[in-house]
C-alpha cells in the first residue's frame, strides 16, 4: 500500500543532526520543523495498520558533501513491513525487490545501445549488460560487519580498518568489487554506528541492520529490523541524547504492544547510476541540489 509521507517533519530520524530547518516554522507551527530526511517513522506508523506500505518521494539532507554520490535533494523508495523478524528476511526482500525492478526493465526489450547515446566511450553496452544480470540473475552475497573487518584488516588502506569504526567509502568499495564483485549486503553494524531506533542484537553490541553495497556506487540501500520493545526504545532514545518528549508519538507506537518489523530505504538516484554507468549523481537529476549548486 502507498502512503504518502509528510515532507514537513518535527524530528530527526536518523538524529544526526544534518536536517534542513523550515524557517518561522516556531511561529507558524509553535515548534521547530524540519524537511523530511525519512519518511521511516511515519511508515511504521501506517505499518502499524497497514502491514506492509511503502512511500516514494523527495527526502533531504544538509550536510556538506562536494562528492559525485551525494546529493541535498534525492528520491527514496522506503517500505516497511510487518512481521518480519530478523535480518535474512529483510534482506531477501530488498534483494527481491531489486531483482524484480531490474528484470522487468530486460523484459520490456529495453535496448541498450540506444540508452547510451552521450555517454562516456568507457561505457559500453556490454558492461551495463553485465551490470543488469548481476541484479538480476544471481544471488547477493552477505556478510556481517565483523567479518567484513576481518577481511579488510590485512589490506591497505588510507583509512583505518577496526571493529567499531565505520567502514569509509575506500573500505566498502573494496568489498564490493575486489572481494565479492558484485552486490553485498553487510548487516549487523555496532550499534553506536547506526540511529537509535535499530533493534538490538542479543550480543547487545551489534544491531540488526544491513547496508547494500554496489561495485563503483556503494551503499543503495540500507535497512533494519526496528527496536519494537517498548524498554529497549525508551533506554536507546536516552542512550543517543535524544529528547524524549518529541519521539514520545514514536514510543507510544510499542506502549500497548508491537509487532515485529523491519524496512528500508533505497536511494533511487543511486539506482538509476548504477543501471545505467553513470559516475556522478547529478547526471542522473534534472534538477540536482548539492552544496554550493542550486542555479535553477
Amino acid at each position: 500500500m502507498e502512503i504518502h509521507a509528510p515532507t514537513i517533519t518535527f524530528v530527526d530520524c536518523e538524529g544526526a543532526g544534518d536536517a534542513f530547518e523550515v524557517s518561522q516554522s516556531e511561529e507558524f507551527f509553535g515548534k521547530q520543523a524540519y524537511l523530511t530526511v525519512s519518511a521511516q517513522l511515519h511508515a511504521e506508523m501506517a505499518a502499524a495498520s497497514l502491514s506492509r506500505c511503502y512511500s516514494f518521494g523527495p527526502t533531504f539532507r544538509a550536510e556538506k558533501h562536494n562528492s559525485s554520490r551525494h546529493l541535498s535533494e534525492f528520491w527514496m523508495l522506503e517500505a516497511e513491513v510487518a512481521f518480519i523478524k530478523d535480518v535474512d528476511q529483510l534482506a531477501g526482500l530488498v534483494e527481491d525487490m531489486v531483482r524484480t525492478v531490474t528484470q522487468r526493465l530486460i523484459e520490456q526489450s529495453i535496448v541498450l545501445d540506444d540508452l547510451l547515446i552521450g555517454k562516456p566511450s568507457n561505457v559500453s553496452g556490454k558492461m551495463l549488460e553485465e551490470r543488469w544480470k548481476q541484479l538480476s540473475d544471481k544471488p547477493f552475497n552477505r556478510i556481517t560487519y565483523t567479518e567484513a573487518v576481518s577481511k579488510l584488516k590485512s589490506e591497505n588502506f588510507t583509512f583505518p580498518v577496526k571493529w567499531g569504526l565505520s567502514l569509509q567509502l575506500e573500505h566498502e568499495k573494496f568489498l564490493s568489487e575486489q572481494i565479492f564483485k558484485g552486490p553485498v549486503f553487510v548487516t549487523d553494524y555496532p550499534s553506536h554506528l547506526k540511529p537509535f531506533y535499530m533493534k538490538l542484537n542479543e550480543d547487545e553490541k551489534t544491531v540488526a541492520n544491513l547496508d547494500l553495497l554496489l561495485p563503483s556506487i556503494s551503499e543503495v540501500a540500507g535497512g533494519s529490523i526496528r527496536e519494537d520493545r517498548l524498554a529497549h526504545l525508551q533506554q536507546a532514545i536516552t542512550r543517543f541524547g535524544l529528547n524524549g518528549q518529541e519521539y514520545k508519538w514514536y514510543v507510544d507506537l510499542r506502549k500497548f504492544g508491537s509487532v515485529p518489523h523491519g524496512g528500508f530505504g533505497l536511494g533511487f538516484d543511486r539506482y538509476l547510476q548504477y543501471l545505467m554507468g553513470i559516475n556522478n549523481i547529478r547526471d542522473v537529476v534534472m534538477v540536482p541540489r548539492s552544496t554550493g549548486s542550486a542555479e535553477y
